[in-house]
């Protein structure tokens, strides 16, 4: 009687990716900001509907403007920190 030995059923491996530390690729402060004030900045320059919210000071996400949109119109400008 034979015995067979059993397999794992993930490929194995026999080259191991050199350990990459997770915190290295996070953007915090001001890398951050300037990350957000591009992406408004070519949302506005391409001309889309969220870039045109943005230039007009209004809510972006689908919220209403007929009574609640003060926050948004202080918010809501290029210059955003």
């Amino acid at each position: 009687m034979e015995r067979r030995r059993k397999t794992s059923p993930l490929p194995r491996n026999p080259q191991k990716k050199p350990y990459v530390e997770p915190m290295k690729n996070l953007k915090v402060e001001s890398e951050l900001r300037r990350e957000i004030r591009e992406n408004i900045a070519h949302q506005r320059m391409i001309g889309s509907y969220v870039g045109k919210r943005h230039a007009m000071h209004l809510p972006v996400r689908g919220q209403n403007t007929q009574n609640n949109a003060k926050t948004a119109k202080k918010l809501n400008q290029l210059d955003r920190y």
